[in-house]
């Protein structure tokens, strides 16, 4: 996937293939070095946090994938080929 996210865009997660269908506000974006560092937005292939308006933290946990609100019917739907770190070990489960 390409492109960037930044502060204020909307965003869905992914979830088995699927697009949940609330959408949240992303209110804080950066990069996490031994502090975090807020950049205001992430390009392709950067790693960092997302600050969103999720009413429960569960919701996304890490290795979540999260795809532009306006992107979603583009990304579900394709198949997606993640690396092993991004499956669902990610945290043991």
């Amino acid at each position: 996937l390409s492109g960037a996210i930044e502060e204020g865009d909307r965003i869905s997660i992914i979830d088995g293939g699927q697009a949940r269908k609330d959408s949240y506000s992303v209110q804080e974006i950066g990069l996490v070095l031994p502090h975090r560092m807020r950049t205001k937005a992430l390009s392709r292939g950067q790693m960092g946090y997302v600050i969103a308006g999720l009413r429960d933290p569960r919701e996304a946990r890490p290795g979540t994938i999260l795809t532009l609100q306006k992107t979603v019917n583009t990304v579900v739907g394709n198949e997606m080929i993640l690396p092993p770190s991004m499956g669902k070990n990610v945290m043991g489960q």
